[in-house]
């Protein structure tokens, strides 16, 4: 569920996500309190976004908050890997014809201790190497038709 408003020149989203109890987000890790059980997820998020009036720049903010299985799920995924954790970005867009170009930067509250009770598997590269603690300039193109 999520709604949308505008603030002035502000778009403003809320967000809500939830997944109740299932096997698909057991904790079947070997992380702390790990029985197999089953568990939910429910992730909250606000967005906002402004458009730099006379450019064609948009900054923008995202905030959100997981709280769901601390551990592996059983096909090695989980969608909270520490059971609670709050991730943001900022960031801008620039259009160009049919183009977005988007460079954010994106971090979560997981401290590097957290996330090595699950490395490989929440590793940037999945082997093992590079946290998931540590935050990230991301760059992206989107074309629109």
């Amino acid at each position: 569920m999520k709604l949308t408003g505008t603030a002035g020149p502000a778009t403003l989203t809320a967000g809500a996500a939830y997944a109740p109890k299932q096997h698909a987000l057991a904790n079947v890790s070997n992380a702390p309190n790990s029985r197999g059980q089953s568990d939910d997820n429910l992730y909250l998020w606000g967005d906002s976004a402004v458009a730099i009036a006379g450019t064609p720049f948009t900054a923008k903010a995202h905030i959100g908050y997981s709280d769901g299985n601390p551990g592996l799920g059983p096909n090695g995924t989980s969608v909270a890997p520490t059971g609670r954790y709050w991730d943001w970005s900022l960031g801008m867009d620039a259009g160009w014809r049919n183009l977005t170009l988007n460079l954010s930067y994106v971090d979560t509250d997981i401290s590097k201790s957290g996330a090595a009770l699950l490395q490989p598997n929440f590793s940037k590269g999945g082997d093992g190497s590079g946290s998931i603690a540590d935050g990230a300039l991301v760059a992206s193109v989107t074309a629109a038709f």
